[in-house]
């Protein structure tokens, strides 16, 4: 349907000597160029519309909402290093979840120009989980070979199934010693 047509390619210019194909092209250029301007304008907020300069090229219109969006890069960088550096898994949601979350924080610093090495983030991700993983990361720091990030994920979801059924089968004891008085162990 080439709805995209105007958003990917420049107007074609119609001269008196252009053929019938080149004029269909530019038809088609234009109904694309006028859906994608609709389409634009239909679904963004109102305040945003307001502030858009009035613009009849699609591809001009994108590029001005783009720059009402843009954000400095170092800024961006700053805000994906502390996201990073203080994720914590703390039980809500899953755990590959969390592992998947640092990966796509990863990719979006290493698209900044500031790579993550993979081996570095998988000693991250471990690092970044609770007391009740500590047996995963004896269990990798005693093993010669090193886990990818997918390997992680695996064993970590594994290894969460066998916290929640460990946390499942935890008992409290309640005793009542010789003076009325309640004791609970757990």
């Amino acid at each position: 349907m080439d709805l995209d047509l105007a958003l990917r390619e420049d107007q074609p210019v119609i001269t008196p000597t252009s053929t019938q194909a080149q004029i269909q092209k530019a038809d088609k250029w234009e109904r694309s160029n006028r859906v994608a301007l609709l389409f634009m304008k239909k679904y963004m907020n109102e305040t945003v519309r307001g502030s858009i300069a009035e613009n009849k090229d699609a591809r001009a219109y994108l590029a001005a909402i783009g720059e009402k969006f843009k954000e400095s890069s170092k800024a961006e960088t700053g805000n994906l290093m502390i996201a990073l550096t203080k994720a914590q898994y703390d039980g809500e949601g899953s755990v590959r979840e969390h592992i998947m979350k640092l990966i796509d924080i990863s990719k979006k610093l290493t698209a900044l120009e500031i790579p993550i090495p993979d081996p570095f983030l998988v000693h991250f991700a471990l690092e970044s989980l609770p007391p009740t993983y500590n047996q995963l990361k004896v269990s990798y720091n005693t093993k010669k070979d090193k886990w990818t990030l997918d390997e992680l994920i695996a064993i970590c979801v594994q290894e969460e199934g066998r916290v929640k059924l460990e946390k499942g089968k935890s008992v409290l004891l309640v005793s009542q010693s010789g003076n009325n008085k309640w004791k609970v162990a757990g």
